[in-house]
């Protein structure tokens, strides 16, 4: 049995002395950032059955395929939470850094990733919470960048706070939460985005892996977590899986279902794409059927296994000999 969540009454806190500096990226950015947009005026999906999954179709109607790029993908890497600023440490601070952690921890422990087995994907755990008070975040009416998360992720592996993304424990998902009084450049339709840089050098390049989430109130930034956390593990730098025909940016497994959104364990999320499930699905239990379906069996004509040309049952099972 799993230990019980427990909220994070006193999140530790870390300062750098280090400056900003600007990060290198193997390829420029796409035209359009990868981000998640803000829909405070979407209709939830209607409520199914008790201890079934909610399910509703794409944004446009449509059935999507996807590619599998043969980039990377983030199966079972730990999720690292960055509160940016000291008003996290305030006690009027609300959302509160301690309330967005507990519905953090309670999105990974329950059934939320289990639908990502079809891409490769394991549950990712937590891995811990910090406040980083330096360098501190560009309040308005500047409005931050994000190179400037980038920076910040940056100076903490160079001032050695995490470890370097190719040494031992340094694959990690960071995740900066954006304190209040701040406001992402252009578009403030964009809640949250993620990406990756260079945390190395030209001849050692080791790609770090992060996302943000803009502070609103506490549902819309659980639904742009959700959503970046499921884009992050699926495609972190871009050449993962992504959906056929759709501009650059907006061809990951939650833009086509951001239109669609439900509770789980007390927790707004949206649901994400099911290439197995040919729908936008958040499961809300563990799925054996899923799970088998995306191994290549066909359940409807009964326990019929699909085996490519050279594998086997036990090969598409994951069974070891």
């Amino acid at each position: 049995m799993s230990n019980p969540l427990t909220p994070l009454a006193v999140i530790e806190s870390v300062a750098s002395s280090s400056p900003l500096k600007a990060r290198l990226h193997a390829t420029d950015y796409p035209p359009t950032v990868r981000v998640a947009l803000l829909r405070q005026a979407d209709a939830r999906t209607d409520l199914s059955k008790a201890g079934h999954d909610f399910t509703s179709g794409s944004n446009d109607g449509t059935i999507p395929t996807l590619t599998n790029n043969g980039g990377a993908i983030a199966s079972g890497v730990p999720v690292q939470l960055l509160f940016w600023g000291s008003v996290w440490n305030l006690a009027s601070t609300s959302p509160s850094a301690g309330e967005i952690a507990t519905a953090v921890q309670s999105i990974l422990a329950g059934p939320f990733m289990s639908g990502l087995v079809q891409y490769g994907i394991d549950r990712s755990p937590f891995r811990g919470a910090l406040v980083v008070t330096l360098p501190a975040p560009p309040f308005q009416p500047h409005t931050f960048s994000d190179s400037d998360v980038e920076g910040m992720v940056g100076t903490l592996i160079d001032d050695g706070v995490f470890p370097e993304p190719d040494e031992d424990g340094g694959r990690i998902m960071y995740v900066v939460i954006m304190p209040p009084g701040t406001q992402y450049e252009g578009d403030p339709a964009v809640g949250g985005a993620h990406w990756y840089f260079s945390s190395g050098s030209v001849v050692d390049v080791d790609h770090a892996w992060y996302a943000w989430v803009g502070n609103h109130d506490i549902d819309s930034m659980t639904k742009v977590f959700g959503h970046e956390l499921v884009e992050m593990c699926t495609d972190p730098e871009g050449d993962g899986w992504t959906v056929d025909g759709q501009p650059d940016g907006l061809n990951e497994i939650g833009d086509i279902c951001n239109k669609s959104f439900n509770p789980l364990n007390g927790v707004l999320l949206e649901n994400y794409w099911s290439q197995v499930d040919a729908a936008c699905i958040l499961p809300t239990a563990y799925s054996l059927k899923r799970f088998m379906r995306s191994k290549g069996f066909d359940l409807g004509k009964g326990v019929r296994p699909h085996v490519p040309p050279n594998g086997s049952v036990r090969a598409v099972m994951g069974i070891k000999s």
